[in-house]
């Protein structure tokens, strides 16, 4: 009995201390949402005035990925950005998928590039958004992302990202453009229409600032949890095998 209250206890500890970290992570989520209204105000009211432009005004470049890309599926070679890897400001690095992208104008097309800004605009993950960071730059993207290339001379991929994944901001628009229809989808003319407010660069820059180093935190915390979890699951099997 005391042998079992005394894993129990180490078990206890061991998950009190991944709730910490995923409770840390959730918070600096938080700070980012805080960071941007301190900012530049309620996106839905917009009290500081910024003038609004529709998105296309901003772009260089619209497009989505191809059909077909599974035969060059590869063990290894350049990442493939399919809808469950784009999560709301943050390529996802879980099972990723490679492929031998062949050279021909179709892979070229669809290659990303840095400063650009992916959205996913087919199925249930519909509306998620994240910029490209640089270790993802030459990657491909699955028919069901698009490609937002930015002129970043005016509109910054981390303040269009974050903006887009707003629920008083783009989601808001994103939603509405599908209202009515039997199938969740955006159109290129649909996106080009949305109206995003535009604040000076240089504080847009502050912002990509902040939320980088914000976005660095996380790292540290998601890589100290995946190493809370390894060990929670390491203490369950010695604990069911009688080893603690």
């Amino acid at each position: 009995m005391l042998e079992q209250r005394r894993i129990a206890e180490v078990l206890d500890r061991a998950e009190a201390l991944r709730a910490m970290r995923r409770a840390a992570l959730a918070q600096l989520d938080t700070l980012t949402q805080s960071i941007f209204l301190d900012m530049f105000g309620d996106a839905a009211t917009n009290p500081t005035g910024v003038g609004t432009k529709p998105l296309g005004d901003h772009l260089l470049f619209i497009t989505s990925g191809g059909r077909g890309w599974a035969r060059f599926y590869a063990a290894h070679g350049s990442r493939f950005i399919r809808s469950l890897d784009v999560r709301m400001n943050q390529i996802g690095s879980d099972e990723i998928a490679f492929v031998a992208a062949p050279d021909n104008a179709e892979a070229h097309r669809t290659r990303v590039r840095a400063g650009d800004v992916l959205l996913t605009i087919t199925g249930s993950r519909i509306g998620r958004v994240a910029p490209v960071p640089e270790e993802l730059v030459g990657s491909y993207i699955s028919q069901h992302v698009a490609i937002l290339r930015l002129d970043t001379r005016r509109l910054k991929p981390e303040f269009l990202s974050f903006f887009l994944s707003l629920d008083r901001g783009g989601q808001r628009q994103i939603a509405k453009a599908q209202y009515g229809q039997t199938k969740p989808g955006l159109n290129f003319e649909q996106i080009r229409r949305f109206q995003v407010p535009v604040p000076p660069v240089p504080q847009q820059g502050r912002f990509a600032q902040r939320v980088d180093t914000v976005e660095k935190l996380k790292v540290v915390h998601r890589a100290s949890l995946a190493e809370l979890d390894a060990l929670f699951t390491s203490l369950q099997h010695r604990a069911f095998r009688g080893e603690l």
